[in-house]
């Protein structure tokens, strides 16, 4: 394995594991909230209400989900109170749920980070990787791929332009994945590439795939953003998709027999 692929398997303490068997279903869904900039209370609060509106075991949000893109946005703190609505959804519905907002390390540096939110606490599991040239301005790229296990089910950690880079799917491939997870953020014009990117990281990690996507503002950049959050089948098929509006939950349940069978040689030959 490449240095770039090297990514410890994380359970849910957020200790380096060996991944549990892998339960038959996982019911996954993805969230479209509205986020209003400056605004990390509300934003939560959305969070929160998503999540108990969704009842899935794992929920994804968006790339910068929190703060919307706002390249500017302060780095989140993971003990701020301002959280807490979400961190009390998550543990009252015993779900993960996958976010994201801008980071600091303890060395000073910044990142565009997804935050698991879990169990009354939030942690770091992963930093965007592949970024457009305004956000290296402040930014530094992570440096693995990285995955988390829930309920036995290894998930590959992607944000927005990673789905774009071949190293990152074939990183995340060569860890074995069960779900390419991503949130991204895009404009309405460019939901044709979020669909093709999708439908590729499925076939090439032979794996479910599901992209939360923004809806509604996301900031100046993107004054309007396409939704549409997807989830795919592991021989690509469209298995669940939202709309284009924000408030949106969309929900499947993945199944393990599912996952196996696209893995057989059989299923694999021409």
């Amino acid at each position: 394995m490449t240095q770039a692929a090297e990514s410890a398997t994380l359970d849910l303490s957020g200790e380096a594991s060996v991944p549990t068997r892998r339960s038959e279903t996982l019911l996954i869904a993805l969230a479209q909230p509205a986020t209003s900039p400056s605004d990390i209370a509300g934003n939560a609060e959305r969070h929160a209400e998503a999540i108990r509106s969704a009842q899935a075991r794992l929920i994804l949000f968006p790339e910068l989900s929190l703060t919307g893109y706002r390249l500017q946005a302060p780095a989140l703190e993971l003990d701020d109170p301002r959280l807490q609505p979400l961190i009390d959804a998550a543990r009252d519905c015993r779900s993960i749920a996958i976010v994201g907002a801008p980071t600091r390390d303890g060395e000073g540096r910044e990142f565009i980070s997804s935050i698991r939110v879990h169990d009354g606490s939030a942690d770091v599991v992963y930093h965007k990787r592949t970024l457009h040239a305004p956000e290296l301005n402040r930014f530094a790229p992570g440096r693995a791929a990285r995955t988390i296990t829930v309920d036995g089910w290894k998930v590959g950690m992607s944000i927005c332009k990673d789905t774009s880079a071949s190293v990152h799917t074939s990183d995340l491939a060569r860890l074995d994945v069960d779900l390419y997870a991503a949130g991204v953020v895009h404009s309405p014009e460019e939901f044709d590439e979020q669909s093709a990117r999708g439908f590729v990281a499925a076939r090439a990690c032979r794996a479910y795939a599901a992209f939360a996507s923004f809806a509604g503002r996301a900031g100046a950049v993107y004054p309007h953003t396409c939704g549409r959050s997807t989830i795919w089948g592991p021989d690509g098929e469209v298995l669940a998709a939202a709309g284009d509006q924000t408030g949106e939950v969309v929900r499947h349940q993945l199944t393990s027999s599912r996952l196996s069978a696209t893995r057989t040689p059989a299923a694999n030959c021409s």
